[in-house]
């Protein structure tokens, strides 16, 4: 594993395993609608830049999944399931930047139709906080 205080040129595959596996618990979090965990995935004053506001710190981010999960009922569409592709990992000097595309689909709930809800692309600066790799920033565009 690398020297996380000065993150090699390149990753080794151990940290870009974990930063990938950061990147799953991201999506499994919020479809599960489980607001701790998935603001755990963040650095203590992480910043999620989303198209409707930007959230900043923990807390802001625990609250933007729990209202998520509260509104889920009444949407007419059930199981939302974020996918990330493409995934492309560089480290800039003591943190990693990352870009992904962003798929997000579900399914109508009368007729069980399989449909795509967004697409976009994530923007991503991640850091070792010396316990594990969290976001820092993370941007999304909807495309």
């Amino acid at each position: 594993m690398t020297q996380r205080s000065e993150v090699a040129a390149s990753l080794d595959s151990t940290d870009e395993l974990a930063i990938r596996r950061l990147y799953e618990g991201y999506n499994d979090f919020i479809d599960r609608g489980d607001a701790e965990s998935w603001a755990m995935v963040w650095c203590e004053d992480g910043v999620f830049e989303h198209p409707a506001r930007t959230y900043k710190g923990r807390e802001e981010l625990a609250s933007f999944v729990r209202q998520r999960a509260a509104g889920a009922a009444a949407q007419p569409v059930t199981g939302l399931r974020h996918w990330n592709s493409d995934i492309r990992l560089s480290s800039e000097g003591d943190r990693v930047v990352g870009e992904c595309a962003l798929l997000v689909s579900a399914r109508d709930r009368e007729s069980g139709s399989p449909s795509v809800m967004t697409t976009g692309m994530y923007s991503d600066v991640v850091a070792w906080d010396g316990h594990r790799w969290r976001f820092v920033r993370r941007t999304l565009r909807v495309e």
